[in-house]
């Protein structure tokens, strides 16, 4: 809640987190050459809450503030969390977690009551559809004072919050100007669309009366309503009335479309909604559509504007179909499921492994054990017919790793698992990427190529290296533009050619260089496939580091993560931590397919079904 010189309406849903600065960096506007906005930094690894700020209030009838010192946890951090980027959607340049923007966990309202209202709540905790509430705002503290920031809803990032007070900066001596929802560039440009929207629905309306007028056969006794000398002026009218509370009122008090004269004419007025009405009209089952229009001689046109409208909308939905059928669950049924849920993860043992846990005795023993294609490893590796090679990477050749900011998926009830299990001693180890700051793709180390070697005479186990025969990679990996052509592929640390099999990465190159050349890490995989992609052999100080990719969580994991703990000759596709979710994933939707039973918790909390049959 802030309050400045100008009258601003305090609101509870928002603070403002007064803070040390957060890693930021420049990011340079596409629309405006020269002008360079400013964004939370990927160098700001855990949520900005783990700065510890402090809440900031502003005294009443006094130009000065108070702060408040945020609750900490037993280890004195305010937030650990990282910043998980894929979950955050738009929000992910807000500096926040998960937790801190959804308003979950250490995040949500209960949380805040518990600790005295200490805590910082999720950044969209409790908001509806058309809020006109305030997030939270931040305020950084610099050698020039105190610069305020509010949150931009539509170019998704921090702006001055002068950006936003446009009607105070237009008119000073207004008694309690407002606040915008976007700030000004985002203003001008929603004004300029909304402008280009009412003038091409003005010119199908006057089309569509024409056209219906001729097929009546009274075109030459109808005369058309003037159109407003400026459609700018009523485009920017409708978005500071969406804003209005004077404005025509319709359901949750959003503004709505009504009749309005225009040079004796009496027409709907077919401005377009903004995002939250549209939605809101959704909800409610409104069509968005053009109204009868009439003539100031007191003929009628019936125009078929809103008819046809809710046609093409129709005919819309009837094309995208849903893949899947969600069907609504109970809340007891959905107690139920999370139980049986909870109970599976809890059956299923798993061990995790360090990545830099050293794990050549755990590989030299799944050579002559692990079968992979009906074929031993040690066969598939000296088959001419295998896909993926071991790439050996020296000591002073190893590729730049990581902290994963954004660790094992958080969907189903994983990471609570997880976390109950850490508070009863039981250890994670943190995933790894390649960084960023590998800036080209990793064949430009150089590695080599490493097979098993087995002496025949004295059954002696070594290895064999080979030196590739093509020349050093060096495309770029890390920008934007070749993540993109990545997608789950990006930390690797392998580019586009070298994921897909092209150029130097190709197949035809690969028989050129006699088999001694690093193909693409897909190449000539069928739709499924069980033969073993590339694997990573990183040479540390305590000894050979194997790494196997995981296609789950897309991160490169310990070897020793993939053999199952029941069947030592199995290698598992996913890691150990990937696996557990996945058999637990396909035991549930093999319970969603059964018909419904009776099913009663027994005394032990475990889910038995009524007839005895066995357990769910």
């Amino acid at each position: 809640m802030i309050r400045k010189k100008h009258p601003i309406i305090p609101m509870p849903n928002g603070e403002v987190a007064h803070a040390p600065h957060p890693a930021l960096e420049p990011e340079h506007s596409l629309q405006e050459k020269g002008r360079v906005l400013t964004k939370i930094s990927d160098l700001q690894g855990r949520c900005i809450v783990s700065l510890r700020p402090t809440l900031l209030y502003p005294m009443k009838g006094e130009n000065s503030f108070v702060e408040a010192e945020l609750a900490k946890d037993g280890q004195g951090n305010c937030c650990s969390q990282n910043r998980n980027r894929k979950t955050l959607g738009n929000y992910k340049n807000t500096g926040f977690c998960q937790y801190h923007v959804f308003g979950s966990e250490m995040g949500s309202e209960e949380n805040w009551r518990v600790n005295g209202c200490k805590t910082v709540r999720g950044f969209n905790l409790q908001r509806n559809k058309g809020e006109t509430k305030l997030r939270h705002m931040l305020c950084l503290e610099m050698d020039e004072g105190k610069v305020f920031l509010k949150w931009c809803t539509q170019c998704h990032l921090w702006k001055n919050l002068n950006e936003f007070c446009s009607g105070m900066m237009s008119n000073p001596e207004d008694p309690s100007p407002g606040i915008d929802t976007f700030c000004g560039n985002c203003y001008e440009r929603q004004v300029k669309s909304r402008e280009k929207q009412l003038q091409k629905r003005r010119n199908e309306k006057k089309s569509k009366m024409s056209s219906d007028a001729i097929q009546q056969g009274v075109g030459a006794g109808i005369t058309q309503p003037s159109v407003p000398a400026s459609v700018v002026e009523q485009a920017r009218e409708v978005i500071e009335d969406a804003a209005q509370p004077h404005a025509t009122q319709g359901v949750n008090g959003l503004p709505v479309a009504g009749n309005v004269t225009i040079g004796g004419v009496s027409a709907v007025v077919d401005a377009p909604k903004t995002p939250e009405i549209s939605e809101q009209q959704k909800l409610n089952g409104e069509a968005v559509g053009n109204g009868a229009a009439t003539t100031g001689e007191g003929g009628q046109l019936a125009t078929t504007a809103r008819s046809s409208l809710q046609h093409h909308a129709g005919s819309n939905c009837a094309k995208k179909k849903s893949k899947r059928k969600h069907s609504e669950v109970s809340p007891e049924e959905a107690k139920r499921l999370r139980a049986m849920q909870l109970e599976y993860l809890n059956s299923i043992p798993v061990t995790d492994f360090s990545f830099w846990y050293p794990n050549e005795q755990v590989f030299v023993e799944a050579l002559d054990s692990v079968k992979v294609d009906k074929a031993t490893l040690r066969e598939y590796y000296e088959s001419p017919n295998r896909v993926g090679d071991i790439l050996f990477f020296p000591f002073d050749k190893i590729p730049d790793f990581v902290e994963e900011n954004n660790p094992i998926p958080k969907r189903g009830n994983l990471s609570e698992i997880i976390e109950r299990e850490r508070s009863q001693g039981k250890v994670y180890h943190p995933n790894l990427r390649v960084s960023d700051n590998q800036k080209v793709c990793i064949n430009s180390l150089g590695p080599v190529l490493m097979f098993p070697n087995l002496d025949q005479e004295t059954g002696e186990k070594s290895w064999r290296f080979v030196a590739t025969k093509s020349d050093s990679c060096c495309n770029v990996r890390s920008t934007s533009e070749a993540k993109k052509k990545l997608e789950n592929y990006k930390f690797t640390g392998f580019c586009s050619d070298c994921v897909k099999g092209e150029g130097q990465a190709s197949y035809q190159a690969w028989i050129d260089a006699n088999c001694a050349s690093i193909r693409g890490f897909n190449l000539n995989r069928k739709k499924v496939d069980h033969r073993l992609r590339h694997l990573l052999c990183l040479e540390s100080k305590d000894g050979k580091v194997f790494l196997k990719w995981c296609t789950q969580c897309h991160t490169w994991k310990n070897f020793a993560s993939y053999i199952s703990p029941e069947k030592k000759c199995k290698l598992n596709t996913f890691c150990a931590i990937c696996h557990r979710r996945q058999m637990v994933s396909r035991k549930m939707q093999s319970e969603a397919r059964k018909p419904a039973k009776a099913v009663a918790p027994a005394d032990n909390g475990v889910f038995h079904e009524a007839n005895g049959n066995g357990s769910a």
